[in-house]
């Protein structure tokens, strides 16, 4: 992870010496932008932080774990496909779930 965010800086300084107005003015439209989906990324963040929190670990890995493959895909997707969930949501989340015990699978 160290290794890209060093890219992203040499790519940033490279873009700041060759053309600083544009580089600036696109900071400022990453910046609002960020700003828009922040609340979110909040949101979600807490709301899933607190099911994680609520819902056993058994109870998780009794309906997502290894032994129940097919079932845990199906629930899987059903929740995955109503959520709708963006990547820098999604990846974290995931990883908890293995931590847990789910599956790759799922």
């Amino acid at each position: 992870m160290i290794y890209l965010y060093a890219v992203v800086l040499i790519a940033l300084l490279c873009s700041f010496m060759a053309d600083r107005s544009k580089t600036c003015k696109a900071l400022r439209i990453t910046i609002k932008r960020f700003g828009h989906i922040l609340p979110a990324f909040v949101g979600m963040l807490v709301l899933v932080s607190i099911i994680l929190t609520l819902i056993p670990n058994r109870l998780i890995v009794q309906f997502l774990g290894r032994s129940n493959m097919l079932t845990g895909t199906l629930i899987a997707s059903f929740f995955g496909s109503i959520t709708l969930m963006p990547g820098f949501i999604a990846y974290p989340l995931c990883g908890i779930l293995l931590k847990k015990g789910v599956s790759y699978t799922v």
